[in-house]
């Protein structure tokens, strides 16, 4: 159950980075979702059990979804960061 829901917070969260953003080309919107559920599985199957969360697949944890969700929003930050440094 925790994997569908990093899933879905990822992509979630790569979406709304987008309209917060303004940004409708469709593969960076394509991107940023992907870059959101990659923050989102690395962030909740990593780090997830260094806060003491529950990190069972199977199993529902609120901690772990604040740390997937974390996850997915430090590494959308990473990439604009770096996609803005390459613009200029």
């Amino acid at each position: 159950m925790n994997l569908i829901i990093w899933l879905v917070v990822g992509a979630v969260l790569g979406r709304v980075a987008c309209l917060v953003m303004r940004v409708e080309d469709k593969p960076i919107v394509a991107s940023s979702i992907a870059v959101g559920i990659l923050g989102a599985l690395f962030s909740g199957s990593l780090l997830t059990p260094l806060f003491g969360f529950s990190t069972t697949l199977r199993e529902f944890s609120a901690g772990g979804l604040l740390v997937a969700a974390f996850g997915a929003i430090v590494l959308l930050a990473l990439s604009g960061f770096i996609a803005r440094g390459r613009a200029h």
